[in-house]
């Protein structure tokens, strides 16, 4: 065996060791990026048909075309209390009717302010809850975001020793071809 072929031939095993390593790198990187409905080829296949679609407009003149919209709704519920009060009949003497009806407005206030203290307090302890919950979403987002930063740097390198690779065999099989 010559040293032509032997360069030759290392090249050629110096070239898919490279490609291997890309896609491998490739691979990962997109197992952690994509969604679950996302499809490794789909912006190649959505811009084959754009160009498809253009070429047989540009060729064949006057085909109706078809537009669709999409849209989202967003509904919100909310929640309510509701408070019934129900008493008796008034006494029948003026002078007694307006002391009860005092001491109803009376009950009516107090109850009314315990409803609002009740409502505030219910307020601070869901602003708390709120605050807390924030803070325990930025430390998993921080989390997941170094996670996957992480991650996709392993792939990027992976890729990018697979492309050294490649162009080391590239280079040997110029060199094979030069000798």
């Amino acid at each position: 065996m010559t040293l032509r072929m032997a360069l030759g031939f290392g090249s050629v095993i110096v070239q898919i060791v490279g490609v291997l390593l890309t896609a491998h790198g490739l691979r990962q990187t997109w197992r952690e990026v994509k969604r679950k409905q996302d499809r490794f080829l789909d912006p190649a296949i959505v811009r084959a048909r754009n160009v498809t679609s253009l070429l047989g407009r540009v060729l064949h003149k006057g085909e109706a075309q078809q537009v669709a919209l999409t849209g989202a709704a967003l509904s919100l519920t909310g929640s309510s209390a509701r408070v019934r009060v129900g008493y008796g009949h008034l006494p029948s003497t003026t002078k007694a009717a307006i002391a009860q009806l005092a001491r109803r407005t009376e009950e009516l206030t107090g109850r009314v302010q315990d409803v609002q203290d009740e409502a505030s307090d219910n307020a601070a302890r869901l602003i708390k809850q709120i605050e807390t919950l924030g803070q325990l979403l930025d430390q998993q987002i921080s989390q997941l975001d170094w996670q996957s930063r992480r991650v996709a740097q392993g792939g990027v390198r992976w890729e990018a020793l697979g492309l050294f690779f490649v162009t080391v065999g590239l280079l040997l099989q110029a060199v094979a071809m030069v000798i």
